[in-house]
């Protein structure tokens, strides 16, 4: 939704009538590209406690609704989350380097891809922790759940409703094969 949905489109549109014309889409998309960030570091913390959990170690899920704080900053969560971690009695310095692995397994990736700036924006909106990103959206400019209807509509009616259905059909295929 947020890729395909143009939900930078609908919070600019999204306003009382009195301040139509009020919010920019570009302004929008600059804001959303910098919570990505935020909030692809979330997936990333995410995703390596999860990884240690398959690996049989004990770290729990992190929540990542820290990052919904607008005061906290990535070092106070980090920081946190740290405590966190050595009070629960599992190794901080075995997280940080599954988190370090992570981080330069995509760096080869982009390297290797020789991904623009663009290129790799687009990716960290993609691998974001997104439930997480809408709902800050939501806070940031004030909209409601009613909006995820907006979206899906704008994001069904695209040309990528039509590859993600190829893509579906095609991984439900390999997995039934």
């Amino acid at each position: 939704m947020l890729l395909y949905g143009d939900v930078c489109g609908f919070l600019a549109k999204d306003v009382e009538l009195t301040k139509l014309s009020s919010r920019n889409a570009a302004k929008i998309e600059k804001t959303l590209r910098g919570l990505a960030r935020r909030f692809f570091f979330a997936a990333i913390l995410k995703y390596a406690a999860l990884h240690l959990r398959n690996e049989g170690k004990r770290y729990r899920p992190v929540d990542v609704g820290r990052f919904q704080d607008k005061a906290a900053t990535t070092k106070s969560i980090r920081t946190a989350l740290k405590k966190e971690i050595i009070d629960s009695g599992m190794d901080w310095n075995i997280f940080r380097d599954q988190v370090i692995e992570i981080i330069c397994a995509l760096r080869r990736r982009f390297h290797k891809e020789r991904l623009s700036g663009e290129k790799r924006s687009f990716h960290f909106l993609r691998l974001a922790d997104g439930k997480g990103l809408m709902n800050r959206l939501r806070s940031e400019f004030n909209a409601s759940r009613r909006m995820d209807g907006h979206l899906v509509d704008k994001l069904v009616s695209s040309n990528y409703a039509g590859v993600l259905r190829e893509e579906i059909l095609t991984a439900v295929a390999g997995a039934n094969a």
